[in-house]
Parts: C-alpha cells; structure tokens; sequence
C-alpha cells in the first residue's frame, strides 16, 4: 500500500469530524501520528493508556477521515495496522459558527495563506527577501533611475512589499498597483461604455513614465456575486486594454517579469496533492539559470535547420507544426541586454523553456491533454483536432459543454495555435494541473492556444489554453529530442 501524502493542514467541515477532535488523548494521537505511523500499541504506550483505548480513538479518527491506516505488520502472531493522521494541522471551517458567507470565506482564505508561508518558511526554507533580490535584480536586471511598475494581486502583498524594498536599494522608483476580481468590476462600473472602447489599462502618465515592470500573479479565486450583465458586456473591452498594454510593452522593449505565484485551492483538483506542487513551484523558481540557459542552447541547436517537428503521444497526439526559428524564445530567468535588442523583453518565473511561434496556418493532426484547464474548470483527456493551425474539433468521454462555451464566446482568435515549447527545468518531476508551472518541467511538450502578444507574435484572445505534457515525444527530420517526456540524445559540440 502507498502511503497517503501528509497535508500541511484539513479544515474540518463536518460537526462529526468536530466531535472527533475534541478529545484530550485523541489530540494527543494526532499529533503523534502526524510525524510517523504508529500503531495502537505504540500510542498506548506513548499516551500510558490502555491499548484497547488508543486503539478506540485511532478508529473514531479512521472513521471520520482525520487519520487513515497507510500498512499493516505483524507482531508475534498479532496483525497490526500503522495509522497516520491526515494532516500536520487542524482547523475548524470558520463557516459552522459564522453565518456570514463572506466573513468566513476571508476567514479561510487567511488560513490557507498563513500555512502557506508556514510551508514556505519553515519547511522549505525559502526566504521572500532572496525571491525578491531574484525578481528584481536577476531577472528584471534593474537599475538606478528606472521607474518600475509593481503590478500585484492580493495574495502577493508580502512579496510585492519585499520587491520593493529591493528595487529602492538599487536606486529604482517603484511604482506598487494592486490588480484583483474587485478592482476589475469596480473599473467596468466606472468607465462609461462609450470611453471603453479607447480605455487605457494603466495611467497614461504611467505608461509613459515606466522603464520596466513586474507582474506578480495568482489564479486564487475571489468568491463573490457573478458579474451583472453590464459588467459582462464591458468585460471584452477591459481585456482588450490589458492586450494593447502587453503589445505596447514588447513595441517598446519594456522588461516586463511576471511570477505566476501558486496557492493550495488551484492544486486541489486530484492531479498532484497541493504540498507537492507547491514546493515544485519553488524548486523550479530556485533552478540555476545558467544551468537552464545552456539545456535550452542545445535543444536550439539541435532543432536549427528543421522547419518541421512532429509531437506524438501514446494517448493520441500526432501532431505536425512548422516553426519559426527566427522567433525563438529562451525563457531562463534573465532578460539580458541581447534578449531587449532582439525583441524578447518578457521572462515568466520559473523560467526554463524554449517556445518558438508557429508558421502562420501551421500545424495539422491531433493532440491529446489528459487535463485542461480553462475558466476554473478541469477537463479530462480530451483530443482536440488540429487543421491548419486552428482547433476544429473536440473530442472527449467526458463532458466538454464548458470547454466548447469558452471556446465559443472568446473574443479574439482562442482556437489558434500560438507558441510550440519544450521545458528543462529540473526543479519538477510530476505535473501539478498549473500550465505555467508545467510548462517549465523538463521533458513537457507544450502548445499554447489564443495568445503569444508577448512573444511578439499576433494571435491574441481573451481566452488562453497552455496544453501541457510530460508524456509527448518530439522529432525532427526522424532524430528524437524528447522522448516520452525525457530529453534525449543531447551533448555539447
């Protein structure tokens, strides 16, 4: 049997899983177990209880789901089973004393961020004012006299704080905008429908002032009342801001560095549990980027002279594409002085990939995603139908009615392909269900749909799919670069 993954922490949700806690000796059994099995027997002699009471309480907490029976041994002629808790922690849902939906959703949300800087701190050891000193001085390179635009969602507050200390230190001006789901909609309440259409993203003041800027992300849902119709019609035209912002950004060579920052609730879906994909986005964001920058060169060179690569998969995908050599992307966390002269003045962290732009009306075949996910929604093995670089069919055994509606009301071009890329970032093994994230790992084959305005090219839409794999296989000209999700057949010349 496999053990099941410890959880930094469960919110009890149940009033029986309450009742289940509130014991003395049951307490004191999880906090045991939380840090090795052990079996009846052990806690009875730990606790100096009888065997008979610690083995009550392990099946009371069995059986309400806070401890689980991960083996079984034997001792002389007596079988034994070893439980584990669930969790390191436990904390009551706010929202089973609290009648007010929104309080105990802030409630739980300070919950899940406060263990997530406990993870962070205290068993990854990663200091915020180090991932600062990357983001500002490493990455983005910035300088004394920049005026630096810190755009931040509410989940990055602590790092946007940290990253500005950083750039002061350097002599930069730092300019902190907060961006989330409320500062959207209060915008479309706002700005007149007639002003829309011409509607600047940022200041224009500020645009024109910025020398450089940081975008600290994070898909954390805000929970709240769905937009009014209003909003929703304006919505189109505040995206197509953001678009023309981005393309003025690469127009001018603005260094721009976004982090895609992670949080437990968009890992809670089953493909890897929230403790391991969060520390896989801070193992990749540490990987050594001059380590990244010569397994990206190589694979460059290895594809130079190949118009044609061709991705395959077991699960389906068979997929041609020819790519543009002239525009390839080396994302290996540093925007250099050659990246800004040759048009690449966008990194996103982790970094670790190399993309290239499809040649227009390129691509034909299948690819098959054993997940997507698109408007909040996770979607499973589906094979999309690909003819001259644009999605025209979706198949599935599961139902794709929401994939097909986003599909369908996405302004802008959604269904065509924008950025073929490969990952080597060894900082992850296992997929995480974040596409940004996987799209690093080393070994994932990726094609993005709908947007590559920040790679320079010209497909934009106000819907993106980052279709991610470690289990696709590209060649060119019959020679293996990536095999089943492993690079291969790689070597300095």
């Amino acid at each position: 049997m496999t053990e099941p993954k410890l959880q930094d922490f469960e919110i009890l949700a149940q009033v029986s899983e309450v009742k289940a806690l509130a014991h003395t000796d049951r307490l004191a059994i999880l906090g045991l177990i939380g840090s090795e099995p052990m079996t009846a027997a052990m806690l009875a002699k730990a606790l100096d209880i009888p065997t008979s009471q610690a083995n009550y309480h392990l099946n009371v907490l069995c059986r309400e789901g806070l401890a689980w029976e991960v083996r079984k041994g034997r001792k002389r002629w007596k079988e034994e089973r070893f439980c584990m808790a669930k969790a390191r922690n436990y904390v009551v849902d706010p929202a089973l004393g609290c009648h007010d939906p929104e309080a105990s959703l802030a409630v739980r949300r300070s919950v899940e961020a406060a263990f997530l800087d406990w993870r962070r701190t205290q068993l990854l050891g990663v200091d915020l004012v180090r991932v600062a000193r990357q983001v500002a001085r490493q990455a983005l390179r910035a300088r004394s006299g920049q005026t630096v635009l810190v755009l931040f969602t509410p989940p990055a507050l602590k790092i946007a704080g940290a990253i500005q200390v950083e750039l002061r230190a350097v002599g930069a001006d730092p300019r902190l905008q907060i961006w989330s789901r409320a500062v959207a909609l209060a915008t479309l309440d706002e700005i007149p429908a007639e002003s829309l259409p011409d509607y600047s993203f940022l200041d224009p003041g500020l645009m024109q002032e910025m020398d450089a800027a940081i975008f600290l992300s994070s898909n954390m849902p805000e929970e709240g009342a769905d937009p009014e119709p209003e909003q929703l019609a304006k919505l189109p035209h505040l995206l197509a801001a953001s678009s023309r912002w981005h393309e003025s950004m690469h127009q001018r060579r603005i260094p721009f560095v976004e982090v895609a920052l992670p949080h437990r609730g968009e890992f809670e879906h089953g493909v890897t549990s929230p403790e391991d994909a969060i520390d896989t986005f801070w193992r990749c964001l540490e990987a050594d980027g001059e380590a990244l920058a010569d397994r990206i060169r190589l694979i460059d060179d290895a594809l130079r002279g190949s118009a044609t690569i061709h991705i395959q998969c077991s699960g389906g995908t068979d997929l041609s594409v020819d790519i543009d050599h002239a525009r390839a992307f080396h994302s290996d966390g540093v925007i250099s002085d050659a990246d800004i002269a040759a048009g690449r003045s966008f990194e996103s962290l982790p970094a670790g990939s190399l993309s290239f732009l499809p040649q227009p009306g390129s691509g034909s075949g299948s690819l098959f995603a054993s997940h997507v996910f698109a408007v909040g929604q996770r979607f499973r093995e589906v094979l999309f139908r690909i003819r001259d670089g644009r999605i025209v069919g979706l198949e599935s055994p599961h139902d794709l009615a929401g994939l097909r509606r986003a599909l369908d009301v996405a302004s802008g071009e959604p269904g065509r392909l924008a950025e073929v890329g490969v990952g080597v970032n060894p900082g992850g093994t296992t997929e995480t269900g974040k596409p940004i994230l996987d799209a690093c790992m080393e070994g994932a084959v990726t094609l993005t749909f709908g947007n590559n305005g920040q790679l320079g090219g010209d497909v934009r839409s106000t819907l993106t799919l980052i279709l991610s794999a470690r289990d696709r296989s590209v060649s060119v000209a019959g020679r293996m670069i990536v095999e089943d999700g492993r690079i291969v057949g790689l070597t300095e010349a």
